[in-house]
């Protein structure tokens, strides 16, 4: 019950500006989040999905596919995609997968190799960050430590510049 509390809450926390957040985790390795993949089979965790040598940065995005700051975000996203080619966005939603799916589908996500789109279909997000709006945007450096976590209002400009401090 809390758990559907909790994203009932998130799901209509309406978002101000952008805050930085002290959640404890900074300094904290990248969590292993449990996620199902938009072909409704596969399940993943984020240290699987980020186990490449090659990126500079990691970027755990919690949305809800109705949270407009998120949609402005995801297409800010995709707009400045060529200039982010070296930052891993793992895009997550507690949300039911059908809407996680129609989200994806509506900004061609899958066309982004960059990109993952997953359900977090265990809470495992939830329960590490104990998030209260969406959007919330956990940015992780190259060596998968935790670096800054912004909820709210945020711009792909702001989320760059921390991850490649």
């Amino acid at each position: 019950m809390k758990i559907v509390a909790l994203t009932i809450a998130i799901a209509f926390t309406s978002c101000f500006g952008k805050h930085p957040l002290k959640t404890g985790h900074v300094g904290e390795n990248l969590p292993s989040i449990d996620l199902l993949l938009l072909d409704s089979v596969t399940k993943k965790t984020t240290i699987q999905l980020n186990n490449s040598d090659n990126v500079d940065a990691i970027v755990l995005l919690l949305f809800s596919p109705d949270c407009p700051h998120c949609r402005v975000l995801t297409s800010e996203l995709i707009d400045k995609i060529q200039s982010l080619s070296h930052i891993r966005f793992c895009l997550i939603s507690v949300s039911s997968y059908n809407m996680i799916k129609e989200y994806s589908e509506h900004f061609h996500l899958e066309r982004y190799p960059t990109i993952t789109v997953g359900q977090d279909y265990k809470n495992s997000f939830i329960s590490y960050f104990k998030p209260v709006a969406v959007p919330y945007v956990a940015v992780y450096g190259k060596d998968k430590r935790l670096r800054q976590v912004i909820t709210g209002k945020v711009d792909v400009g702001s989320i760059k510049d921390i991850a490649l401090q």
